[in-house]
């Protein structure tokens, strides 16, 4: 079945799509599975954020989904690497999941909300920085 919005269609919507199902829930079509997910799960108590992060997924369910989508399949800008991933480059294009992987609907909430969070951290580092220079 084609999705209301394009971006349903990626893997990381789809595998958010079927994880809300699973645990009983409907997601709505007229939004990104993926935030719905990181949502439900901070709503339920599954999962544990500061309040401005919830906050930011609520805003971000307002804009427009491809600019979501385009945040959430790259890394921040200035993200740091782990021993060993010299070759990730930042703003590279990342997959939150993929279909190898068994994550159960709780793990995928939390991966999404660390993306979330990352980005969230890059963007007050750079505006702190800017601050600075002024």
């Amino acid at each position: 079945m084609k999705e209301r919005i394009p971006d349903n269609e990626k893997y990381l919507n789809q595998r958010s799509k079927r994880a809300m199902e699973e645990e009983g829930e409907s997601p709505n079509a007229s939004h990104l599975y993926c935030l719905q997910l990181a949502l439900w799960a901070i709503e339920s108590g599954m999962v544990t954020t500061e309040k401005k992060i919830e906050d930011l997924l609520y805003q971000m369910m307002g804009e427009k989904p491809s600019q979501v989508m385009n945040m959430l399949e790259s890394l921040p800008q200035h993200e740091e690497k782990e021993p060993g991933e010299h070759d990730i480059v930042p703003g590279a294009r990342v997959d939150l999941v993929s279909p190898e992987e068994e994550l159960s609907p709780e793990e995928l909430a939390e991966r999404i909300i660390a993306h979330v969070e990352s980005w969230y951290t890059e963007a007050r580092s750079y505006d702190a920085a800017t601050d600075e220079e002024e």
